[in-house]
C-alpha cells in the first residue's frame, strides 16, 4: 500500500540524511522500493513501531547481559619478532606494560557497531556506548526499506557525524558473499579501531542467523595488516630483480582464449596420497598445476605437471626447487609465479609467468600499467585456481588441497619435501632454512570445520582465510564448474566428488602442452627492464620523504591531552589515521600517495593497536604512561631513517637499472648489498 504523508517525508529525510554515507545505488534502490509500500518486513522484525521499540530494547538488555566483541589482544610481539613494529611493541612494553595491572575484561570504547539486521536497536545502542562506526549487515532488503520508513536516521546520521565516524548499509541475499563484502569493508573504515567491535544481533531469523555465522566463522580474515616496510622492501626487491633479470610473460588478465580441457589444481595436503595412480592416468588428458610444495611429490611418482605455481617471498621456497631439481628435471615445466618470489626461484625454469600480487603496493611502482590478478593470495593454491582461469581453463578441479586434516598428525602428502628431512636439511647445508622434525609449515590445527566428504576436519585461521579466498573465487566466476577432490575442509562453491570423475574424461584432441602454448600466445611477452618506469621510482622514492615529513609533523602538532591515557590513545590512532590505508590497495594502485600510505600501515598501525589494547585496559594513571611511551618511541623512529629499510631499496633499484639482465640475475642470488 502507498505510504502515508507521515512515512513518505520521513523516508525522503532518511535518503538525504544517509546519501553521504551509504552506497548511492543501493540507496536509491532500497528508496525505490520503500516507496512502494510492497515490501513487508522479514520474519522477526516487528512491523509496528510501538513493537520495534520494545525489540530495540531487549535486544539492548541482552547485549548487556552478554556482550559480544572483537577483543584483539595483540601481545604476540612482545615475545619475538624482528621487523620494527615488534621492536617498537617490545619498547613501549618495557617502558610502560610491563607489570602494569591489565583488565581483559574490559571493551575499549569507540570501536564500531556491527549490527547483523537492522532496527531500532541502533538509536539504543549509540546512546548506551561511545561506538564510532556503524556497520549494518542484512541480507533481507526489505528490512532496509521497513528501517527507512519507521526509524529517525536523521538523528542517528547526525549523531555518527559528529564522533567523526561513518555508516554503511551491506546488502546480499547470499551471506557468505556478504559477509566477505562486510570484512572488506569494515577493515577499509574501522581497522585501526577494531579491537572493541561490537556484534549485535538485531533481530533474529535464519538469514540473518547465517549472516552471522558467516562472519564470525570468517573474522580472521578481519584482522590482518597491510603494509609492513621490511615486507614491502622485500618485495619491491625481488619484483625488480625477477623484471629485470628475466624475459617473462606478464600475466594481468584473463585472456579471450577459453578450453574445454579441465584443470587439476595440486596442493601437497594429505590426501593426494589417494590420487597418484589416477592423476598419473589422465596426465594426457588434463592440464595439471602443481603449487607449491605439491611438485616434489608429483615427480616422485612419475606425475609431470604443466604449470607450477609459486607466491611466497620467501628464500626457503628457492630452496626446496633448488632441492627438487637436484633430484628431478624441471625443463619444460612452466613457472607461473608473483614477480614477487625470492631470486633465484625462476632460474629453474625455462618459462616463466609473472604475476603482480594483490597488495604488494611498492612492487606495483615499478610497472604502473599492469593490473593484479585478484584473488591470487593468501597461499599459491589460491593462485594455482587463478592462473588457470586466467589461461582459459573453465572446469577446474581441487586434488590434495585439504586446508586441514583428519588428525594433527597427518598434513603432508608422501614425497613432500617434509618427507625428506634429513636430504633436504643436508643440501641447504649451515646457511640454508632446516625443516623441524615435525616437518610441518602449516602451523597448529586449532579449529574444526564441516569437511568436505562428511564430519569434520582440523584446520588454522590460516587455512580458513585461504578457503575463504577460494568462496570468494566461486562467486566471481559464475562461469566455471568447480569440483573438490580433496578429504579436507568443505569450499562453498566447490562440489564434492569423488576423483573417479576424471575416468570419464574424454580424450582431447589436444595434448596440454598444446592448450598451453596456445594460452601462452595470448600473452605479453616481455623483455627484462622493458617495463620498469625509472621516474616513477624517482616520484616514489620523494613521496617516501613526504610522508616521513608529515608523520613527523603529525607526531609534533600533537593533540589535546586529557590526562586518561585510555581516551588519549584514541586521540593518538586519530591523529595518524589519514597517513593509513587499511583497505583494498588495488583501487588506488596508480595512486603514489595512496602506495605510501600502505606500505607504512602495518609498521606504524600494529605498535598503536598494542597500545590502544593496554592502554583501554589499565587504571588512567598507567594508560598515560603507555601513551607517553608510545610518542617517545614514535618520536625516535621517525627520526631514524636507517631503520626504514625501504627508503634504501627505492635508492638502490634505481641505481641497478644500469646493470645487464645476467649481472642482476648473478647479484640477485647473493643477496642485496648491506648498508
Amino acid at each position: 500500500m502507498p505510504l502515508d504523508a507521515v512515512r513518505a517525508d520521513r523516508l525522503k529525510a532518511n535518503l538525504s540524511s544517509l546519501a553521504g554515507h551509504v552506497d548511492a545505488e543501493l540507496l536509491a534502490a532500497m528508496g525505490d522500493l520503500a516507496t512502494t509500500g510492497k515490501l513487508p518486513p522479514p520474519d522477526g522484525m516487528p512491523a509496528d513501531r510501538v513493537a520495534r521499540q520494545a525489540l530495540a530494547q531487549a535486544v539492548l538488555q541482552h547485549y548487556r547481559a552478554n556482550p559480544a566483541a572483537i577483543t584483539f589482544n595483540d601481545l604476540g610481539p612482545v615475545k619475538g619478532g624482528t621487523h620494527l613494529s615488534h621492536r617498537m611493541v617490545r619498547e613501549i612494553f618495557d617502558h610502560a606494560v610491563d607489570g602494569a595491572a591489565i583488565d581483559e575484561q574490559i571493551v575499549p570504547e569507540h570501536g564500531p557497531l556491527i549490527c547483523f539486521g537492522i532496527g531500532a536497536h541502533i538509536a539504543a545502542f549509540l546512546g548506551e556506548y561511545r561506538t564510532r562506526d556503524l556497520f549494518v549487515l542484512d541480507p533481507n532488503i526489505g528490512a532496509f526499506c521497513q528501517d527507512l520508513i519507521e526509524t529517525d536516521w536523521t538523528s542517528i546520521v547526525a549523531e555518527i557525524d559528529r564522533r567523526g565516524g561513518s555508516i554503511r548499509f551491506i546488502w546480499s541475499e547470499d551471506p557468505i558473499l556478504l559477509a566477505m563484502a562486510a570484512i572488506e569493508i569494515v577493515r577499509a573504515d574501522s581497522f585501526p579501531l577494531i579491537d572493541g567491535a561490537r556484534l549485535v544481533m538485531g533481530y533474529s531469523n535464519q538469514a540473518v542467523g547465517a549472516v552471522s555465522e558467516a562472519f564470525i566463522q570468517r573474522r580472521d580474515s578481519l584482522i590482518s595488516y597491510n603494509g609492513y616496510l621490511e615486507d614491502e622492501a622485500a618485495l619491491y626487491r625481488y619484483a625488480f630483480w625477477n623484471m629485470a633479470g628475466h624475459q617473462h610473460y606478464l600475466l594481468d588478465r584473463d585472456i579471450a582464449f577459453h578450453t574445454d580441457m579441465p584443470a587439476v589444481i595440486v596442493g601437497s595436503g594429505f590426501s593426494l596420497n589417494q590420487h597418484f595412480d589416477t592423476l598419473r592416468a589422465v596426465a594426457d588428458k588434463v592440464c595439471i598445476v602443481s603449487c607449491g610444495t605439491a611438485l616434489l611429490p608429483l615427480l616422485e611418482h612419475g606425475i609431470r605437471p604443466d604449470i607450477h605455481c609459486e607466491l611466497e617471498s620467501v628464500e626457503f621456497i628457492r630452496d626446496i626447487l633448488a632441492y627438487t631439481a637436484s633430484l628431478h628435471d624441471l625443463s619444460g615445466i612452466v613457472l607461473a609465479a608473483s614477480n614477487t618470489v625470492a631470486a633465484g626461484v625462476a632460474d629453474h625454469f625455462d618459462r616463466k609467468i609473472f604475476i603482480f600480487r594483490e597488495g604488494t603496493a611498492a612492487a606495483r611502482i615499478l610497472s604502473p600499467t599492469a593490473a593484479p590478478l585478484p584473488l591470487i593470495a593468501p597461499a599459491c593454491t589460491n593462485t594455482g585456481i587463478r592462473v588457470a582461469y586466467a589461461l582459459g581453463f573453465r572446469e577446474l578441479y581441487l586434488m590434495g588441497l585439504d586446508l586441514g586434516s583428519r588428525t594433527q598428525e597427518s598434513h603432508h602428502a608422501d614425497g613432500s619435501v617434509y618427507g625428506h628431512i634429513e636430504a633436504y636439511n643436508e643440501f641447504v647445508g649451515e646457511n640454508g632454512r632446516k625443516i623441524p622434525p615435525r616437518g610441518s609449515a602449516t602451523g597448529a590445527y586449532n579449529r574444526e570445520v564441516e569437511a568436505n566428504f562428511g564430519g569434520t576436519v582440523l584446520t588454522n585461521p590460516h587455512m580458513l582465510h585461504m578457503r575463504t579466498v577460494f568462496e570468494m573465487f566461486a562467486r566471481a566466476m559464475p562461469d566455471t564448474r568447480l569440483f573438490n577432490f580433496s578429504d579436507g575442509a568443505a569450499i562453498s562453491g566447490f562440489t564434492p566428488s569423488p576423483v573417479e570423475r576424471l575416468a570419464a574424461i574424454p580424450v582431447p584432441s589436444q595434448s596440454p602442452a598444446s592448450v598451453l602454448d596456445q594460452a601462452l600466445a595470448s600473452i605479453p611477452f616481455v623483455e627484462p627492464k622493458q617495463n620498469i618506469d625509472r621516474d616513477r621510482i624517482l616520484a616514489f622514492k620523494a613521496a617516501l620523504e613526504h610522508w616521513m615529513d608529515e608523520a613527523r609533523a603529525r607526531l609534533r602538532r600533537g593533540f589535546d591531552r586529557t590526562g586518561d591515557g585510555r581516551a588519549d590513545i584514541q586521540s593518538l590512532i586519530v591523529l595518524f589515521e589519514p597517513l593509513l590505508m587499511t583497505s583494498d590497495f588495488e583501487a588506488n594502485a596508480k595512486d603514489i600517495p595512496d602506495t605510501c600510505r600502505y606500505v607504512h600501515t602495518g609498521t606504524l598501525l600494529k605498535p598503536l593497536h598494542f597500545a590502544r589494547y593496554a592502554a583501554s585496559r589499565m587504571s588512567a594513571g598507567d594508560a598515560a604512561r603507555v601513551v607517553d611511551a608510545t610518542i617517545e618511541v614514535l618520536d625516535r623512529v621517525f627520526d631514524d631513517f636507517r631503520e626504514w629499510h625501504l627508503y634504501s631499496t627505492v635508492q638502490r633499484s634505481l641505481d641497478w637499472l644500469e646493470a645487464d639482465p645476467a649481472t642482476v640475475r648473478a647479484k640477485a642470488r647473493l643477496g642485496w648489498p648491506k648498508e
